[in-house]
C-alpha cells in the first residue's frame, strides 16, 4: 500500500524572533509554507524538517496572532504527493524604541530611556541594561530610564509578561570633541593654541625646534599627520636629521634668519580633519669660512699666500683666529706670507660675545704649475696610428698644445694622427688660477707604413669536415704583420700571432693585421668559402625487439629535400630502404642484427655523405600466453580479484588500466591481460567476469502502481545476460516466477498475483541482489486510467512504462522499449494523450545530456532508434507532452 506521513511542530505558542522546528515523517522531500501571506505562499524546500523564526511584530493578542503551517510532502518510494496543515500561535515581544545616541566632551551624566510601542499586546515587566557587553548592576541597571556616566555602548533586554523578550540596538555614548571645541562643559568652547618654543642652536648650524601641543583636554581623538618646514631661507636648509611629532632639527648651510612653520592634523569623531599651525624665527649668527689665494712671487720655491676670514656673519665678531699646521698665526682674521709647496692644515675659529665658538678646518695644497705629458706608443705609424697624449701636469690646466705640424689643441688629453714620417716637437703650456704659467716640449717619432697585403683560401669549396687554409700574403716590398685578427663577415673567429689559419665553415673571410710596435695595420679584401654541410648520420630506436613483431628505426636528418638515405643491414645495402625510417621484422629469436644508415647531400662542395655508427637490434622470443583467473571477494563492494597463474617475471597490465597480479577491480565484464616479459615482448589473454547483479535490477519497475485485473501485463526480463538464478517474488507469498540463464519467459501473471508488494532477485553464481519494492493495487475504475499500448500477439500489454501512474483522469499514456537491453537498434513504442499538441521522445545519458530527440506526429506509434553511436551503459528515455514529462524509462545498451 501507499506510505503515510505526519506533521509535527516542536512548540506552540512560540515567541516572535524565537526559533522552532517543524518536521514530517516518511518524506523523501517537503515544501513548507509558514502562512505569512495566505494569498501569496512562500515555499521553503527541505528534506524532512527545518528550523524557522517569525520576525514580524504581532500587534494583536491571542487568539488572533496565529498562523497556519502547510507542508507539501513527496512520500518515500512513490511519485504521489500529500498536503498537511497545522496551526501555530505566535506570542508578541515588547517591541519599542530607545535613546538613539549621546555625544559629549569631558565628564557627563545622562539617562537612556526605553519606550514601548503604542497599544502593546504584552506590556514590559522587567529590564536589564548592558554596558560594553556586561550586565549593569541593580537597581540602576534594571531601571527604566537608566543613568549612565561612562562612555561606551549600551543596550537593553526587555521582558514582557508572556515571557517573550526584545533586545534593542546598541546605543553609542561617545566622547566627541569637534575641531575648535574641546571642553569640560558642552557650553564652554575652547580654541587650542599650538606654539613653537624659542629654538636653540648647536654645532653652529643645527637649529633645534620644539612644538607645544595642549594635552588636556586633547585636541581631538586621532592624530593623522604633522609637518615641519622652513618658509624663509628654505634653500639653505640641507637636511633634517631629527623629524618627529613634536620636535625637529634643521641643518643650515649659511648664517642668517630662518622662519619655520609647524602644522599638525587631527581627525575628530565626525571625520572632520582639523589642522593647527605655529611659526617661529631662528637666527644662525655666523658660519665659519676662509679663503686662500696666491701671487706668482717666489722665495726659494716657497709661494706667497693669503689666508682670510670669509665667514657668513649676522653678528659682530669679537674673535677671528687663524692657525696653520697647528700654529696660531693671527687673531685679526687675515694673514699673508710664504708657504712651502705641499699640504697644509688651515683652521679658522670665530665667535661673538654671546654665542658659541664656531670653527672650520681643512687641508690645502700649495703648489706651482708644473707642465708634463707622455703618449701611449713611443714610435707610431704615419696616417694609420693614433697618438694619444696624456696630460701629467699639476697645479694648472692646459692652455694650448702645439703638435709641430701646424695643428694646435686646447683639450686636456688630445690625440693626433700624423700624415708623414719624421720627428715632431710637441709643446704643452699650462696656467693656474692666479695666472702663473709653465710649459714643456718633447720629441715624437713617426715612421713609414709598411703593412699591406691580401689573404688566400685553398680550397674554396669542400665537404663538411674537410679543412680550408687561410693564408696572408704581403705585397711586394712590405713586411709580415705581427698580429692577426681573423673575421667571418663581422664576427671575430680568431686572434693569432701566426698564419696560416685552418677553418671548416662556409663564410666571407678577411683579416685585420698590424705590426708589433708602431700601430701600422691593414684590412684585407675578403675571400668566399663554400662548405657543403652533411647532417650527422645516427640511428634512433629500440635495440631490444621481439620475434615476429615489426619494428621501426629512424635515421631522420632534417627537412632539406636534397637529403637522401641508404640503409644497410650487416654492412649490405637493403634494397628499397632509401627513406628516413626503416621498418623491419625478424622471426629468428636470440639473434642480433647490425644496422647503419648513409645520409647524402649534394651542394657547392659536391656530393657529400656521412655514415652512422652501427646500431644493433637484438631479437627475443614471444613469451607464453598468460592464464588469467578471478575471484569475487566482497559482494557489497563487488570487489573482484584478478590474477594470473602462474606469475612470471615481468609486468601484467589489465584492459581497465590496472596492473600487477593480483589486481583489484569493482566491476564485472570482459578483461584482457597483457603480459610483458623482461625484454618487453608481450602476449595476451581474455576472460569474462560476471557482472554485479545490481546493475541489472533496473529492468524491474519500482514505486507505486495501480492496475486493472481484467487487463494483461508483462514485466519484460533481461534477454542479454544470463544468471545462475532469477526470481520474481511477492511479499508473504514467495516466488511467483523464476528460472535460470536468460530472463525468459517474461513475467505475465501480475494481474492474477496483485495486489501486493513485489521484488526481483538476481543471482550470478557469486553474488545475489534484490530490487526495491513495487507496490501494486487493483483499485482501477472500470473505464480505467491506464490504456493498454501496443498489445502483444496474445493481447497482453508490453513494457513497464504502461504501469506508471498519471494523476490526470483522462491521461492515457504509455511507453515500451524493445529489446531492452539492446545492441545495435531499439524500437520505442509510445502512446500520448489525444489532446496533446507537441509530443517528443528524448534520450539522455547519465549526466543529463540530451543525445537524441524525436517529434511524434501521431498520438501513438513507434520510433526506431539506431544505437551505433551509443557506448555501453544506461540511458534515460523520456515521453514529453506540451513541455511536461509524462513518463520515463531506462534503456540499457550493451556491446
Amino acid at each position: 500500500g501507499v506510505p503515510t506521513s505526519s506533521l509535527t511542530i516542536t512548540s506552540s505558542p512560540v515567541c516572535v524572533n524565537s526559533s522552532f522546528n517543524v518536521a514530517v515523517t516518511n518524506a523523501e522531500s517537503v515544501n513548507f509554507d509558514f502562512g505569512i501571506d495566505p494569498n501569496n505562499p512562500t515555499w521553503h524546500f527541505a528534506n524532512d524538517n527545518m528550523d524557522y523564526t517569525y520576525t514580524d511584530n504581532f500587534s494583536t493578542p491571542a487568539p488572533n496572532n496565529f498562523r497556519t503551517i502547510t507542508a507539501k510532502v513527496k512520500l518515500q518510494g512513490c511519485d504521489a504527493e500529500t498536503t498537511m496543515t497545522a496551526p501555530i500561535v505566535i506570542d508578541p515581544a515588547p517591541f519599542g524604541t530607545t535613546t538613539h545616541h549621546y555625544y559629549n566632551c569631558g565628564a557627563f551624566s545622562t539617562t537612556l530611556t526605553y519606550t514601548q510601542l503604542p497599544s502593546p499586546p504584552s506590556a514590559a515587566v522587567s529590564y536589564q541594561w548592558y554596558y560594553n557587553g556586561t550586565a549593569m548592576a541593580a537597581p540602576n541597571g534594571t531601571s527604566n530610564p537608566v543613568t549612565v556616566n561612562q562612555y561606551g555602548w549600551y543596550w537593553v533586554v526587555v521582558t514582557a509578561a508572556n515571557g517573550c523578550t526584545w533586545t534593542s540596538d546598541s546605543i553609542p555614548v561617545l566622547e566627541v570633541c569637534p575641531c575648535n571645541l574641546a571642553t569640560n562643559s558642552p557650553h564652554q568652547p575652547w580654541s587650542p593654541t599650538v606654539t613653537i618654543s624659542q629654538p636653540t642652536i648647536t654645532n653652529c648650524n643645527e637649529i633645534n625646534l620644539t612644538a607645544n601641543i595642549p594635552s588636556s583636554p586633547p585636541l581631538t581623538p586621532g592624530l593623522i599627520s604633522y609637518n615641519w618646514k622652513a618658509i624663509q631661507n628654505a634653500h639653505n636648509i640641507t637636511s633634517w636629521p631629527n623629524y618627529s611629532t613634536t620636535s625637529a632639527t634643521a641643518v643650515a648651510k649659511e648664517a642668517g634668519s630662518y622662519l619655520f612653520e609647524y602644522e599638525v592634523f587631527y581627525e575628530d569623531t565626525f571625520g572632520t580633519v582639523c589642522s593647527y599651525k605655529a611659526t617661529q624665527w631662528a637666527l644662525v649668527p655666523y658660519k665659519a669660512k676662509y679663503q686662500v689665494w696666491h701671487t706668482c712671487a717666489d722665495s726659494a720655491g716657497w709661494r706667497y699666500t693669503y689666508i682670510q676670514n670669509a665667514s657668513d656673519v649676522f653678528s659682530y665678531l669679537t674673535f677671528r683666529e687663524i692657525s696653520i699646521d697647528g700654529n696660531v698665526v693671527t687673531n685679526a682674521g687675515i694673514w699673508s706670507g710664504y708657504l712651502s709647496p705641499g699640504n697644509h692644515t688651515i683652521k679658522l675659529r670665530i665667535a661673538d660675545a654671546t654665542h658659541d665658538t664656531c670653527e672650520v678646518e681643512g687641508t690645502y695644497l700649495v703648489q706651482w704649475p708644473n707642465a708634463d705629458f707622455d703618449w701611449d706608443r713611443p714610435i707610431s705609424c704615419e696616417k694609420e696610428a693614433t697618438v694619444q697624449f696624456n696630460n701629467l701636469s699639476t697645479g694648472g690646466s692646459p692652455v694650448l698644445w702645439d703638435f709641430d705640424d701646424g695643428a694646435q689643441n686646447k683639450q686636456y688629453d688630445p690625440y693626433r694622427v700624423f700624415d708623414n714620417p719624421g720627428i715632431y716637437e710637441v709643446t704643452l703650456w699650462i696656467q693656474d688660477s692666479w695666472g702663473c704659467r709653465d710649459s714643456i716640449t718633447k720629441e715624437v717619432e713617426i715612421v713609414q707604413d709598411e703593412i699591406e697585403g691580401r689573404i688566400s683560401a685553398a680550397p674554396t669549396s669542400v665537404c663538411q669536415g674537410q679543412p680550408i687554409t687561410l693564408r696572408y700574403i704581403p705585397d711586394l716590398g712590405t713586411n709580415f704583420p705581427a698580429n692577426y685578427t681573423w673575421y667571418n663577415q663581422l664576427d671575430v673567429i680568431a686572434n693569432t700571432t701566426y698564419q696560416p689559419l685552418t677553418v671548416y665553415e662556409s663564410g666571407y673571410y678577411w683579416a685585420y693585421v698590424e705590426d708589433a710596435n708602431y700601430g701600422c695595420y691593414d684590412n684585407t679584401a675578403p675571400v668566399v668559402v663554400n662548405v657543403t654541410k652533411v647532417p650527422q648520420a645516427f640511428i634512433t630506436g629500440d635495440s631490444v625487439q621481439c620475434q615476429d613483431v615489426p619494428y621501426t628505426l629512424s635515421g631522420y636528418a632534417g627537412s632539406d629535400p636534397g637529403i637522401s638515405y641508404q640503409w644497410l643491414r650487416g654492412g649490405t645495402p637493403i634494397t628499397g630502404a632509401t627513406g628516413p625510417t626503416l621498418t623491419d621484422v625478424q622471426s629468428t629469436p636470440l639473434t642480433s642484427y647490425p644496422y647503419q644508415v648513409i645520409v647524402t647531400v649534394t651542394g657547392p662542395g659536391g656530393t657529400c655523405s656521412d655514415t652512422s655508427d652501427v646500431f644493433t637490434v637484438d631479437i627475443y622470443p614471444t613469451p607464453g600466453t598468460p592464464n588469467p583467473t578471478f575471484n569475487i571477494l566482497d559482494c557489497d563492494l563487488y570487489q573482484v580479484e584478478l590474477s594470473v597463474v602462474p606469475t612470471n617475471p615481468g609486468t601484467y597490465n589489465w584492459s581497465n588500466g590496472l596492473f600487477g597480479s593480483p589486481a583489484y577491480s569493482y566491476s564485472g565484464g570482459s578483461y584482457q591481460v597483457t603480459y610483458t616479459d623482461l625484454n618487453g615482448c608481450q602476449s595476451k589473454a581474455t576472460m569474462y567476469v560476471p557482472e554485479d547483479p545490481r546493475m541489472h535490477l533496473w529492468v524491474f519497475p519500482t514505486g507505486c502502481f495501480t492496475i486493472c485485473p481484467q487487463n494483461a501485463y508483462t514485466i519484460t526480463g533481461n534477454y542479454i545476460w544470463s544468471f545462475s538464478n532469477w526470481d520474481y517474488r511477492k511479499a508473504g507469498s514467495g516466488s511467483v516466477h523464476n528460472g535460470t540463464g536468460l530472463m525468459f519467459p517474461d513475467y505475465t501473471n501480475l494481474n492474477n498475483d496483485a495486489p501486493g508488494t513485489f521484488n526481483l532477485t538476481l543471482d550470478n553464481g557469486w553474488c545475489s541482489a534484490t530490487s526495491g519494492n513495487m507496490y501494486v493495487d487493483t483499485s482501477c475504475e472500470p473505464r480505467g486510467h491506464i490504456k493498454p499500448g501496443r498489445p502483444s500477439e496474445n493481447g497482453s500489454v508490453q513494457g513497464r512504462g504502461l504501469l506508471q501512474w498519471n494523476n490526470e483522469p483522462d491521461a492515457l499514456v504509455g511507453m515500451n522499449i524493445v529489446p531492452n537491453p539492446a545492441k545495435q537498434n531499439a524500437r520505442i513504442d509510445y502512446v500520448f494523450n489525444e489532446q496533446s499538441t507537441l509530443r517528443y521522445i528524448e534520450v539522455y545519458d547519465i549526466t543529463g545530456r540530451i543525445l537524441s530527440r524525436h517529434k511524434a506526429e501521431e498520438v501513438n506509434g513507434s520510433w526506431h532508434l539506431s544505437l551505433e553511436q551509443y557506448t555501453s551503459g544506461i540511458y534515460q528515455v523520456v515521453l514529453k507532452q506540451d513541455g511536461k514529462v509524462l513518463l520515463q524509462s531506462r534503456m540499457s545498451v550493451v556491446r
